[in-house]
């Protein structure tokens, strides 16, 4: 499943905004943050959530 689809809809955001997760085993936060910035700059977005989630205790 889409994280990043789950929490949208869940904050009440409709299907028509996209949503992406970053799939990396350490840093997602951090590389969405820097996804997000260049978004902006690059004038493909005027406003973007972005965040994290972590679950590295069900890693093996």
């Amino acid at each position: 499943q889409n994280v990043a689809r789950q929490v949208g809809v869940g904050a009440g955001l409709p299907y028509s905004v996209p949503a992406y997760t970053v799939g990396m085993v350490c840093g997602s936060g951090m590389k969405s943050v820097i996804e997000a910035g260049r978004a902006i700059l690059a004038g493909d977005a005027d406003i973007v959530v972005c965040g994290g989630t972590e679950n590295m205790s069900a890693a093996p």
